[in-house]
């Protein structure tokens, strides 16, 4: 099934190779699956389904990307980037520097989690995280170890089935958000894993990438 979201992914590239926002990619991707392939395509779907975590007695409200309800398949996108002005076809794109890599690792695995308590709840039968970037410290080693080095995304990272991963030391609320501390932190991953990145487009030699991961 991976194979089918990478063509479809290269045949995005062929149509937009640069979106403004995550949003620009969501809704770009939508419109191509629902035109060109035919597909019934939701998107931002609002679910609510069992916490993470068992302290929580009310049910959890999330919202998913994007659903095909009819395949039963959902996408939670990241893009993240850093800062640059490009020019496409009289178009303007002003992408910004998110930076915080740390955080941006962090949420993607968080994706990853959601995709798989969203399944195991049998709302879809295939998940797929998928994260874009121009930012090649996402897809490279992290030099300098620090609290987010669990979450590394590096092309060629294997995680093993049912690996827990977490903060190194204790980040307070001020460096990482209340959301990302306890009890959402650590995040089980419960399947193997092995990353790796994809070309998406080169513009005037930045090259953009995607990794997927498919739950």
């Amino acid at each position: 099934m991976i194979n089918n979201i990478i063509q479809i992914l290269n045949d995005l590239s062929h149509f937009r190779n640069i979106f403004h926002s995550e949003a620009d990619f969501q809704h770009s991707l939508g419109y191509l699956l629902s035109k060109k392939y035919d597909l019934d395509v939701r998107l931002e779907v609002p679910l609510y389904i069992t916490p993470y975590y068992s302290e929580m007695d009310e049910k959890l409200k999330v919202e998913l990307d994007i659903l095909m309800p009819k395949g039963k398949i959902g996408i939670e996108l990241k893009y993240k980037t850093r800062g640059a002005t490009f020019e496409q076809n009289g178009e303007t794109f002003n992408i910004k520097q998110h930076g915080a890599q740390n955080l941006g690792r962090f949420d993607f695995f968080d994706d990853i989690r959601r995709l798989q308590l969203i399944k195991r709840q049998g709302i879809i039968e295939k998940g797929y995280a998928i994260f874009l970037t121009n930012d090649p410290l996402y897809w490279k080693p992290i030099k300098r170890k620090n609290f987010s080095s669990n979450f590394s995304m590096e092309n060629g990272r294997i995680i093993k089935s049912n690996t827990k991963l977490g903060w190194t030391g204790n980040p307070s609320e001020g460096s990482v958000s209340k959301k990302r501390l306890f009890p959402n932190n650590p995040i089980i991953i419960n399947n193997k894993h092995h990353f790796k990145w994809y070309n998406f487009s080169s513009i005037r030699g930045e090259s953009f990438q995607y990794l997927i991961v498919e739950i």
